[in-house]
């Protein structure tokens, strides 16, 4: 088993790129972080719609042919080891200024960081005790046009994520400049009352996780378990019966604290955590990139 780092540059290995590049210079793109299963990519699918996605909104054209090969490389390269693999795509060389002349070859860049031990030790704790959570003081803001996606303008999350560097805490609740709930720094959040599971809408900020689509396509209606995607405040949080978080590498984490509030891992949060576990146990058709690995043309 392969189980050294590595990164994939327009299909060659190396670690460098030039300063003009358009995603250095101004975060001019869109990235997947996934899950890797013994050389597969779990969710593949659901990612790589989210990143056709983000490219139509930055109105980035990529050569379908070449993106093929390279990620067919970045395969070869991890064969059967686990762990997360980061894809990213820049606009490319550009020169001076924000406008974007001349960008015709997109930058296209895999890398690849094998689970050790720790890491996995500490989310394993975090799935089945629990983790302590801090409501941030830095805001999303608002931009419905960049909604859902993962783009490489990630500094609110990066200010957000270095409030709880003195807290013992493992992640940070996250509102938008209008005071509404939004998600986690690095997780979408689920709140679960009265027997169903509300998330919050991310029509004007937020990123729309591939599980959070796992859950409400899949898992919640085989649960038999009603999902709502609504507006949610603060109030809606601390009042919950339970709080879960959701993300494509660690995957469910239940919340048990915040400041003064706790919360049990409800049954509700324990099914969930079971159906999940199952399905990436399982050689899904819809879970691993094998028979799902399709790239539009």
């Amino acid at each position: 088993m392969k189980s050294t780092a590595f990164s994939l540059v327009n299909s060659q290995i190396q670690q460098s790129l030039l300063v003009s590049d358009r995603g250095v210079a101004y975060g001019d793109g869109v990235f997947e972080t996934m899950y890797v299963q013994q050389g597969d990519i779990a969710l593949w699918q659901y990612h790589y719609e989210r990143l056709e996605e983000g490219l139509c909104a930055l109105q980035i054209t990529l050569d379908r042919a070449s993106f093929s090969t390279h990620i067919e490389k970045a395969k070869q390269a991890m064969e059967n080891a686990s762990g997360v693999c980061k894809l990213t795509i820049t606009r490319g060389q550009g020169g001076r200024g924000y406008l974007p002349v001349q960008c015709h070859f997109p930058t296209v860049i895999t890398q690849f960081y094998p689970f050790d031990k720790e890491f996995l030790n500490e989310h394993k704790n975090n799935q089945q005790q629990g983790v302590a959570v801090h409501c941030c003081e830095t805001l999303l803001p608002i931009n419905p046009l960049l909604a859902g996606l993962k783009t490489l303008n990630q500094l609110p999350y990066v200010l957000a994520s270095q409030e709880r560097l003195s807290l013992n805490v493992k992640e940070g609740i996250l509102f938008d400049t209008n005071g509404q709930l939004i998600e986690a720094t690095a997780r979408n959040i689920f709140l679960v009352k009265g027997g169903a599971i509300y998330t919050p809408e991310l029509h004007c900020c937020g990123v729309a996780g591939v599980m959070r689509r796992l859950l409400i396509e899949k898992i919640a209606p085989e649960l038999n378990v009603k999902v709502y995607i609504t507006p949610l405040l603060k109030e809606d949080f601390l009042l919950a019966d339970e709080v879960f978080l959701l993300n494509s590498i660690s995957h469910l984490w239940p919340v048990v604290k915040c400041n003064s509030h706790s919360w049990p891992i409800g049954n509700i949060t324990q099914k969930a955590h079971a159906a999940f576990t199952y399905f990436f146990k399982q050689d899904s058709p819809m879970a691993l990139s094998k028979t799902m690995c399709k790239i539009s043309t």
